[in-house]
């Protein structure tokens, strides 16, 4: 079983900075953020955006959501300083409440040279240099985001020693995402739990999975009909009742 938290950096830090409009893209796949953001960059209608001008928003995005410059833009796309500055200023009237909060962020961390999470990890700058902003913006959101995913790990560890490793068991994490295996016959019944669990509110934070499964990690995919059916069926109860369930149940 593969959970990973969707888009968790984006909406981690759209709900604490008040970007909706992130958060509307997150909660909705069938809208397209990067087209969206192109037509802040290019100035023209989302209908008259390019694929390739809407891939040049995209890495434009993740670029600057991980604390990179109009300098990191020149030197990896290989465009001119005005061509990489439009891109970055587009991307920031896009989202002027996210890159507001990241700013004071970096102007935040320069100042005390420390910065606390809300679950009291802290980073100390001893010095601060050209790269400074960059961890600075990062450290939050990316600390926040595993730490949160870690304690959803713990308890879902807890959850599989109750019922018997034979039917659950944690396998690993990667920074957002939790593999996981279970009995074949209880594959909707464990996914109903994961989800419950890796959603639980931590610290006013909150992500959001959905179940993939599969043989082995790289070839995971959605619930078939079937499990999909009970899977719905499960998510409706509480938590206790679905892991006194999972105890009880037989392989």
């Amino acid at each position: 079983l593969g959970f990973d938290y969707q888009s968790a950096e984006a909406f981690h830090v759209a709900r604490i900075s008040g970007e909706k409009k992130i958060i509307d893209f997150v909660m909705d796949p069938t809208k397209d953020q990067h087209t969206y953001t192109a037509s802040f960059i290019f100035k023209k209608p989302e209908n008259e955006i390019t694929k390739e001008e809407r891939t040049m928003a995209k890495l434009g995005w993740f670029c600057l959501q991980y604390g990179g410059t109009e300098h990191a833009l020149m030197r990896d796309f290989k465009m001119s300083l005005d061509e990489a500055l439009s891109v970055v200023n587009g991307i920031k009237n896009a989202y002027p409440l996210l890159f507001n909060f990241m700013d004071n962020v970096a102007k935040m961390a320069k100042r005390n040279k420390i910065l606390t999470n809300r679950f009291g990890a802290s980073r100390r700058f001893f010095t601060w240099n050209t790269s400074s902003d960059k961890h600075a913006m990062n450290y939050p959101i990316q600390s926040e985001v595993s730490i949160y995913t870690h304690l959803a790990t713990i308890d879902l560890v807890k959850i599989s020693k109750i019922v018997g490793y034979e039917k659950f068991r944690v396998l690993y994490t990667i920074h957002d995402a939790i593999y996981s295996m279970a009995h074949t016959s209880l594959l909707s019944l464990v996914c109903a739990i994961k989800k419950k669990v890796m959603e639980i509110p931590r610290n006013d934070m909150f992500l959001l999975t959905d179940p993939e499964i599969g043989s082995n990690w790289y070839e995971l995919h959605s619930l078939d009909d079937e499990n999909m059916k009970k899977y719905l069926y499960f998510i409706k109860a509480d938590l206790s009742t679905l892991i006194d369930a999972l105890k009880k149940a037989s392989i």
